[in-house]
C-alpha cells in the first residue's frame, strides 16, 4: 500500500516544489494586490539662508550697527538694545515734523508696557546745536539723542528726506521703515507688531 501512495505523493511534491518555485520567479502570478518595496532616493535642497542673516537698511533684514557718541553718555551701539523693541528715527533740531515726531515717540515709549528704547539720531549738525537745542526745551526722558556730525550713518541708513523711522523688533531685524511724520496711532501700531506675542 505505501509503494501505491509513494508514486503520487512524490509528483505532488514535485509540483509544489515548481509552484513555489513559480511564485517566486514569475510576478505575473502573484496576488496583484502585492506590491514591491522600492528604494527611493531622496535628495533634499539645503534651505537658502533667510536674509535676515544679511545685514542692510531695509524691512526683513538685520539693521546695520553702529556706534555714536549719545548727548550726555558717551558713545553707545545700537547692538547693545538687542533684546528689546527699537525705534531708529533720523532727525534734525530746524525739521519741525522731526521735533514733534521725538515728542510722539517719548509719549509712546513711556506710555508703552513693555520696555521700548527709542534711538534718535541727529543728521550732520554739530554737538552743540544738538545740546543747546535740548537745553532750551522740556526734555524726552524716553528718548536716547545721538549725534552724527559726519553723517556716515545716516547715509548708511539712506536717511535723506527726514524722519526716516525704522522700527527694530528685540532680534534686530528691521520691521517696517517710514519717511515723514508718523501719527499717535501708526506709531503704537507699528509698535504693538514689534511687541506681539509670537
Amino acid at each position: 500500500m505505501f509503494r501505491r501512495l509513494l508514486g503520487p505523493i512524490v509528483i505532488l511534491a514535485i509540483v509544489l516544489v515548481g509552484v513555489v518555485y513559480s511564485w517566486n520567479k514569475l510576478p505575473w502570478l502573484r496576488d496583484s494586490t502585492e506590491k514591491e518595496t522600492e528604494i527611493v532616493e531622496v535628495i533634499v535642497p539645503e534651505p537658502e539662508a533667510p536674509k535676515t542673516y544679511a545685514t542692510a537698511p531695509e524691512v526683513d533684514y538685520l539693521a546695520p550697527d553702529f556706534a555714536l557718541p549719545r548727548i550726555g553718555n558717551g558713545d553707545e551701539r545700537l547692538s547693545q538694545f538687542v533684546g528689546r523693541p527699537i525705534i531708529l528715527t533720523f532727525w534734525r533740531t530746524d525739521c519741525p515734523f522731526c521735533v514733534s515726531q521725538l515728542a510722539t515717540f517719548n509719549i509712546t515709549a513711556l506710555l508703552s508696557s513693555k520696555p521700548v528704547v527709542v534711538l534718535a539720531v541727529n543728521r550732520g549738525q554739530p554737538i552743540e546745536a544738538v545740546v543747546n537745542w535740548r537745553q532750551s526745551r522740556e526734555p524726552f526722558p524716553a528718548v536716547r539723542l545721538f549725534v552724527d556730525t559726519n553723517e556716515e550713518v545716516s547715509n548708511l541708513y539712506k536717511a535723506t528726506e527726514l524722519p526716516v523711522t525704522f522700527f527694530i523688533d528685540a532680534t534686530g531685524v528691521i520691521r517696517s521703515r517710514f519717511t515723514g511724520e508718523l501719527a499717535f496711532d501708526q506709531v503704537r501700531e507699528a509698535l504693538g507688531q514689534l511687541t506681539a506675542e509670537p
